[in-house]
């Protein structure tokens, strides 16, 4: 679904644009929901849903995280599309908020020191723009794309994953590199980026690989 979703959107094609909505429909027909605690933060006591997580190798991508972030960029995508119904188009519009809130709720709970690493970050915050939650007019938003910015590195050095015990790593990296780009962030209003691309580029061995140095 993902996949589709993307290269709908960045190839102008809607040819695969049909598939997107049985694909989402059978996700909002195997969703979950989640009450936030009355803790006096967004979205406090409120029930949202969310994507299990059907697989993976847990504590990397075991996260409802990945797939919630996913349907989310997939149903921004298939919003742009026509043909919707009026209808369909609230429903979907509804599904998205709600699986959006999540990944806000959760994410803004989870940006202290102990708190959620690169990878759980990098997707809240790209799921946050697919919806155009951005820190340029969500605070949330910019407090985790500030967080982000922290947890990176010196010159020429990447980002690990404090939630993993990873050291600099080129997943890690890329995954955050693209993140903040999706969030609108740019390299001249922060050195971290450039030192991120910096370490990519340095460490892309011989053979145009990356090693996962750092995992």
């Amino acid at each position: 679904m993902s996949g589709l979703a993307q290269y709908t959107q960045w190839s102008g094609s809607s040819v695969f644009a049909s598939a997107l909505k049985p694909a989402i429909n059978w996700m909002n027909s195997n969703s979950a929901t989640v009450a936030f605690a009355n803790d006096g933060k967004t979205f406090a006591g409120q029930t949202k849903k969310y994507i299990p997580q059907d697989h993976g190798s847990c504590p990397v991508d075991c996260n409802p995280i990945g797939p919630t972030h996913m349907t989310v960029q997939s149903i921004a995508v298939l919003l742009a599309q026509p043909g919707l119904s009026a209808a369909e188009r609230t429903t979907y519009t509804d599904l998205m908020n709600s699986l959006t809130d999540y990944l806000e709720g959760n994410a803004i709970r989870n940006i202290t020191n102990n708190g959620w690493g690169a990878q759980y970050l990098s997707y809240a915050l790209v799921g946050m723009a697919a919806a155009g939650r951005l820190p340029s007019n969500n605070a949330n938003a910019l407090a985790i794309r500030d967080r982000l910015l922290v947890l990176g590195g010196g010159a020429n050095t990447g980002w690990g994953d404090v939630n993993f015990g990873y050291g600099s790593n080129p997943l890690s990296t890329g995954q955050a590199l693209y993140a903040l780009c999706t969030a609108g962030t740019n390299l001249a209003q922060n050195a971290v980026i450039q030192n991120g691309i910096d370490y990519l580029f340095n460490s892309q061995a011989a053979a145009g690989n990356w090693s996962l140095g750092g995992l």
